[in-house]
């Protein structure tokens, strides 16, 4: 039970980490015995990570009973920017309480490889930066129930197709030194709203994308 336990969880971080880096683009079927294969496991405990990637809201069921990634419209992220324009500016306010030393050397570090990722223009290097960075600040605020429904609104994004937008990377550096900076000063405040309107920056970036492909 211990090791069907330990493969499922394996295939559904396996799985989770190729939808939000685009490699199952969305709308696509999951080949499922393809994937059991690359991973080295029978089918069931792939089976099983499907179920719990689809309470998580990143795989679909159709009436056919294939399995695909999930596919966001236009309107869906609208609808997601706003909660993480309300929930990620609130977690940095209460971040900027609670700093630690170790903490703002994790965001400075995330910064750091952030800056890196956008000169050797790598768009996976760049989103486990990006997510290093928004979580190392998220974690911060020792929070009980924010970061979870953060995360689970992070997971219903291909992260790498952000870069796709020309000059969204470039900015996204500039929009994370302001608001680290303001984080160093303890200011919360000023920290809240620079995130606020980091991630505002994103859903235009990201919803005109979206439209043009639906139009």
């Amino acid at each position: 039970m211990v090791e069907y336990r330990s493969k499922t969880s394996l295939a559904v971080a396996a799985m989770r980490e190729m939808i939000i880096d685009g490699r199952v683009p969305a709308g696509e079927r999951f080949d499922v015995r393809g994937i059991a294969t690359e991973l080295g496991m029978s089918i069931t405990p792939v089976r099983e990570a499907l179920r719990i990637l689809e309470a998580e809201g990143l795989v679909l069921y159709n009436e056919h009973r294939s399995i695909s990634a999930m596919e966001l419209t236009a309107e869906d992220a609208k609808e997601l920017y706003m909660l993480r324009a309300f929930l990620e500016s609130m977690a940095t306010e209460i971040a900027a309480e609670n700093l630690t030393d170790d903490d703002l050397k994790a965001i400075e570090a995330a910064q750091q490889e952030m800056i890196e990722a956008a000169r050797s223009g790598d768009p996976t290097r760049a989103s486990n930066a990006n997510r290093n960075w928004h979580f190392a600040i998220y974690r911060a605020a020792r929070t009980k129930f924010v970061e979870p429904f953060i995360i689970r609104l992070w997971n219903q994004f291909a992260w790498s197709t952000i870069w796709k937008v020309p000059g969204r990377l470039e900015r996204s550096v500039t929009e994370h030194q302001a608001i680290t900076a303001a984080l160093l000063e303890r200011d919360g405040a000023r920290a809240a709203r620079l995130m606020k309107e980091h991630i505002a920056a994103g859903q235009h970036a990201v919803v005109d994308r979206q439209e043009n492909q639906e139009s």
